[in-house]
C-alpha cells in the first residue's frame, strides 16, 4: 500500500530481487540456485523491508500482525503455523457466513485481508472459492 510512487519503486525492486541475473550465490556465482524455493519473493520483500533499504525512497511503516491496513492471516493455517489455534479460537473471524468478517486485534473490521485464500474449506467461509468471494463481498 502506498503513493503510486512508492509502488512503482518497490515493484522495481523487487523484480530486481526477483531476476536470478541479479542474484550471487555464496560461491559467487550468478542465478537462481539456491533461490527457488516456492514463496522465496517473501524473503526478497523481507529483506528489502527489514534491511532499511526501501527507507531511502519512501515512508515504510511496519505493523504487528492484526494491528494495520493489511491482516495477514496466513500464520493461523497448517501444519507448520505460528499461531496454533483457529481463526475463530482467537476471535478474529466475527459472524457467521454468509456475513462472517475478519477483524483486527482491536475488533474493528480489517480493511484487507491477506491469505485468507488459506482457509478456503473452514465451514465459516463455505468450502468453495466462489463461497469465499461471495463472504468477501461482505469484507471489502
Amino acid at each position: 500500500m502506498g503513493t503510486r510512487d512508492a509502488i512503482l519503486v518497490y515493484a522495481y525492486f523487487i523484480t530486481q530481487q526477483t531476476d536470478p541475473k541479479n542474484r550471487i550465490g555464496p560461491d559467487g556465482s550468478h542465478g537462481d540456485e539456491g533461490c527457488t524455493a516456492a514463496g522465496i519473493d517473501q524473503g526478497f520483500h523481507n529483506w528489502m523491508i527489514y534491511s532499511g533499504m526501501l527507507n531511502r525512497y519512501m515512508d515504510v511503516r511496519i505493523f504487528q500482525q492484526g494491528e494495520g491496513p493489511v491482516n495477514t492471516v496466513g500464520g493461523f493455517f497448517g501444519d507448520n503455523k505460528r499461531l496454533k489455534f483457529t481463526l475463530e479460537e482467537w476471535g478474529i473471524i466475527k459472524g457467521k457466513a454468509p456475513n462472517a468478517y475478519i477483524a483486527n486485534w482491536n475488533g474493528d473490521r480489517s480493511p484487507v485481508i491477506h491469505q485468507l485464500d488459506r482457509f478456503l474449506p473452514t465451514d465459516t467461509f463455505k468450502s468453495t472459492y466462489q463461497g469465499v468471494l461471495d463472504v468477501m463481498n461482505g469484507i471489502s
